[in-house]
């Protein structure tokens, strides 16, 4: 490209790209309504009973690129209005669109939503650890985190889906001073070392792959290779990940001429990328939870907490390596592709798209109190099967945040804050985009693809009875004992990793739960040392979790405490490694249940795959 098309190129408006960046945050609220309804939950969302495959495929696959995509996106738009504008002007527009917003959303949303989440049933210390307080000492001890009251606040410092904008901070931040000390070095007008690399990598189509390989180490050494987003106190590798692709965005911005070729090469990017999908989709919860040995509980990246064990990054062998080199390289390639999908088919102006990457950031601000309040509720009705619960929290809770971005936003102060300024309501073309033309546009056809959900799910719902899946659901999440009393037998039921209801039992803290439900469940099955595909009992679970009450439960059950897993790593072995590795209380917990192990009659002196005894565990 030319000295004077780069030039016109510095003026150009990347419609298709803001476009993108704003559909990958909208993304998010798939993701936070699927979460709920998908097999494989996590126990911070259970709650629906029959839960189907479809809807953990949409949130595999969304993330697989979303957040990458829109970090990279995020160091574009960046050093674009540092080159328009001024790296002062950037500061200022960040620290109104970025830092005001996340201290609002920190300080007065957040305690906001954990107050309304537990009132509603959802699991966790939201209800259960706080579920006595009354509603004004609730909120007094989630605000600010306690400051205002004598009780105990939670352990956690949680920003909910506030976690990007504490991360884009971070970056920005090292985006600001690292251009500060570079330049005191180096004339940044001129290609770079890395711009040349990048120019390298996507010279052609295929050297996209080079970037999947370049990132690969780190992406190896993320506790899972989903890499769940990050709370106050961050897992250095994983802001270490989020940093080379806002990098590279920044990069793409200074190359802009390598757009035409993202545009080109799209479809082959995107082709290979969907090849991948249910590679990953099968194998990645196995590698980030199956797989991984009792070890991986001790290794941490985090600020506070940096001590990554070795043994544990290093596992995991060949097959490992293949999912994390595949999810690195799909990465880019879903990255890359969608660009240039975008460059491709959208370079004029258009008042719809204009209207969606308007709203999309007030919309993604404010949309945990719905879809996660309105997805809390409906897990709870029995009569609609989990696939037309997801589309109707997702059609409601959207239609409901485009009319209050209309209504509060769109128009008003707030418009300054989530679009950069405010519209007027005789600005051009503005009466299209009235909510109820919108509406009346898209009512119909999305009423007419509601039975077509439905017939699906009712598929998925039957073979989820089949399965009992709800069993396995009780079991974890321990709130409706009445769920599990019409069973005379369970045996037999288990997940793809062959966890039965007791392994899923084991797996919640005993904090967390509204009853016990172990007892209820051995005098329905036959085997307590039932074991899973990784050689695990509930034993072994109940140990590894830190759940003394379900230790005592089992063992007078007559659970087996020297059966060992693929590690050899036997009950005690895991107790004696967590107490060796806590501190005060945990490290009390974790010595009580190994003193309980011993007096069942377990062997101390069995070796793991290492050789190590319990012993050798305790005086590490």
């Amino acid at each position: 490209m030319s000295v004077s098309a780069l030039e016109r190129s510095s003026q150009e408006r990347y419609h298709g790209i803001d476009l993108v960046r704003s559909v990958a945050m909208l993304l998010g609220i798939v993701i936070h309504v699927s979460i709920f309804f998908m097999d494989d939950q996590f126990p911070l969302v259970l709650g629906e009973r029959y839960t189907d495959p479809v809807n953990r495929l949409v949130v595999e696959f969304i993330h697989l690129f979303r957040m990458q995509l829109f970090i990279l996106l995020a160091g574009f738009f960046a050093q674009l209005v540092m080159d328009r504008k001024g790296l002062s002007h950037l500061v200022r527009d960040r620290l109104k669109r970025i830092v005001l917003p996340f201290i609002i959303g920190v300080v007065f949303l957040v305690p906001f939503h954990d107050l309304v989440f537990g009132y509603l049933g959802m699991p966790g210390p939201y209800r259960t650890v706080m579920g006595d307080l009354s509603f004004s000492e609730h909120f007094k001890t989630l605000f600010l985190w306690g400051a205002f009251t004598d009780k105990p606040a939670l352990p956690v410092i949680g920003f909910w889906h506030f976690w990007f904008l504490y991360y884009l901070i971070i970056l920005y931040t090292v985006h600001y001073f690292g251009l500060m000390i570079l330049k005191s070095f180096f004339d940044l007008k001129k290609r770079t070392v890395f711009d040349r690399l990048l120019r390298y990598s996507l010279s052609n189509k295929r050297g996209v792959f080079f970037l999947g390989v370049l990132c690969f180490p780190i992406h190896y050494s993320l506790i899972d290779p989903i890499f769940p987003p990050n709370q106050f106190n961050f897992d250095c590798n994983n802001i270490g990940y989020y940093l080379v692709y806002y990098l590279a965005g920044v990069l793409i911005y200074r190359n802009r001429d390598l757009l035409e070729k993202l545009s080109t090469n799209c479809y082959f990017f995107l082709a290979i990328a969907l090849s991948t999908v249910p590679f990953t989709f099968s194998l990645t919860t196995s590698v980030g939870e199956i797989l991984p040995s009792a070890v991986h509980d001790l290794s941490s990246f985090k600020v506070s907490n940096f001590s990554p064990v070795m043994e544990d990054v290093f596992s995991g062998g060949i097959f490992k390596v293949a999912v994390v080199l595949i999810r690195s390289c799909t990465a880019w390639l879903f990255c890359f592709g969608f660009i240039g999908l975008a460059g491709r088919y959208i370079v004029r102006p258009n008042i719809i798209i204009k209207y969606i990457s308007d709203s999309a950031y007030w919309i993604y601000f404010i949309h945990v109190i719905i879809t996660f309040g309105l997805s809390i509720a409906l897990a709870r009705i029995d009569f609609l099967n989990s696939l037309s619960k997801t589309y109707i929290v997702l059609v409601v809770s959207t239609l409901f945040l485009f009319w209050t971005y209309n209504k509060f936003v769109r128009y008003t102060f707030l418009g300054n804050y989530f679009m950069g300024r405010r519209k007027r309501r005789e600005d051009e073309n503005e009466d299209d985009i009235q909510f109820s033309r919108l509406f009346a546009r898209t009512i119909v056809p999305l009423l007419l693809l509601f039975p077509v959900v439905f017939l699906v799910g009712e598929a998925f719902r039957m073979q989820s009875i089949m399965q009992r899946k709800n069993i396995l659901i009780e079991a974890r999440l321990a709130q409706d004992s009445s769920n599990l009393g019409g069973e005379e037998s369970i045996d037999g039921i288990q997940d793809r990793y062959a966890r039965t209801p007791l392994h899923y039992a084991t797996m919640t803290p005993q904090g967390w739960r509204d009853y016990n439900p172990l007892e209820l469940l051995i005098s329905r099955i036959g085997d307590v040392d039932a074991r899973d595909c990784m050689g695990r009992t509930a034993l072994f679970q109940a140990v590894r979790t830190g759940n003394p009450e379900d230790v005592d439960i089992l063992l007078d059950a007559g659970a087996n405490p020297d059966t060992a897993d693929q590690y050899r790593h036997t009950p005690a072995h895991v107790a004696a490694m967590k107490a060796a590795n806590s501190n005060g209380e945990m490290a009390e917990r974790y010595q009580d249940m190994l003193l309980k192990l011993k007096e069942a009659g377990a062997d101390f002196s069995l070796r793991d795959s290492r050789g190590r005894s319990v012993e050798d565990w305790l005086n590490k």
